[in-house]
């Protein structure tokens, strides 16, 4: 596994981690209760990038409503995420777990 590989794959364990540890508390409120994780998952996969990428958490409205997370570069926004039940890093998630399943 290349260093990089094993990199992001250990960011999504911590991601993972944290997520049980949330569930196994007891007291997260299910999607809400988990975005400081999938800011923090976004953060470390975006500072592998070029340009670094970096999310903003519970943006203004900016036109269509509120936003849950956005993702900038440069300070210059490049995306917004809807980020309902973290669907949108499921593909990323299955990825780094087949990395895994190869080392």
């Amino acid at each position: 596994m290349s260093a990089n590989a094993a990199k992001l794959t250990s960011i999504v364990e911590e991601y993972l981690a944290e997520l049980r540890r949330l569930r196994d508390s007891g007291g997260a409120t299910g999607e809400l209760s988990t975005y400081p994780a999938l800011a923090n998952l976004i953060d470390a996969v975006g500072a592998t990038l070029r340009p670094k990428v970096f999310c903003v958490v519970g943006l203004a409205n900016q036109g269509a409503g509120h936003p849950d997370i956005g993702l900038y570069a440069d300070d210059i926004p490049t995306k917004l995420l809807r980020a309902r039940g973290h669907a949108a890093l499921a593909p990323f998630v299955r990825l780094c777990y087949i990395w895994r399943q190869q080392s």
